[in-house]
């Protein structure tokens, strides 16, 4: 078994510090820090803050670190499905 937990953009505090609270129990994390944009670039969502230092936590605890890139609009900058 594998195991995957998210950090979400949305509440990355509490995420991360019950990540690091468990992080024996994970094989992998994923940010959910990123998403497309209307011309397919990738962006950051609003509020989210890039932690290297989360990733180099996991990293010493042997946890892979993956990206999401998300289709989700990001509405605190107005962002809905109808670009």
């Amino acid at each position: 078994m594998v195991i995957l937990g998210w950090i979400p953009y949305w509440d990355q505090k509490n995420a991360v510090e019950s990540f690091k609270s468990n992080a024996k129990l994970f094989d992998y994390i994923s940010l959910f820090w990123y998403r497309l944009g209307p011309e397919g670039d990738i962006r950051r969502y609003a509020g989210t803050v890039v932690d290297r230092k989360l990733i180099d936590f996991a990293h010493g605890q042997g946890i892979k670190v993956l990206a999401v890139v998300s289709n989700l609009p990001d509405y605190a900058e107005g962002g809905d499905w109808d670009w």
